[in-house]
C-alpha cells in the first residue's frame, strides 16, 4: 500500500468562473491521469482537504462521492478514501457530434425542427 498524501497538487480560484466543485473534480482527476495520484493511494480526509484548500467539508465529500461512483476513488470502512487500483471508463470526454447526430433528428421531426436550419 502506497503512503497517505500530505497535500494535494490543486488550487482553487476563487476568481474562476467555473464551480469550486468543479475545479476540485477536474484537480484531482488529473492528478490521478498524471500519475501524481497512484492506485491504492490514501486520499486526505474531507475535513483536513477541505481546510488545505479553504473550501466546504460539504464540497469535498460532494466531489469525493461522485468520484466514488465514476470509479476513480474507492471509500473503505474506517479506514478514508482510497484511489481506485483500477482504471475508470474513459467516460469523461464525449463526441457531441456522435452523440447529437442532428441531421437524423432534423429529418425525423422536420416541422418542430425547421427553424434550426
Amino acid at each position: 500500500m502506497r503512503p497517505a498524501i500530505h497535500s494535494l497538487p490543486i488550487s482553487i480560484d476563487r476568481a474562476s468562473k467555473e464551480p469550486i466543485q468543479s475545479q476540485l473534480r477536474r484537480g484531482i482527476i488529473t492528478a490521478i491521469g498524471t500519475g501524481q495520484l497512484a492506485p491504492g493511494q490514501k486520499m486526505l480526509s474531507t475535513r483536513l482537504l477541505a481546510d488545505q484548500l479553504g473550501i466546504a467539508r460539504n464540497t469535498v465529500s460532494a466531489v469525493f462521492e461522485e468520484l466514488m461512483a465514476r470509479g476513480y476513488l474507492e471509500a473503505r470502512p474506517r479506514r478514508g478514501y482510497f484511489v481506485s487500483d483500477s482504471k475508470p471508463p474513459v467516460t469523461d470526454r464525449v463526441d457531441w457530434a456522435v452523440t447529437l447526430d442532428w441531421e437524423s433528428r432534423l429529418n425525423h421531426h422536420p416541422s418542430r425542427l425547421n427553424h434550426i436550419r
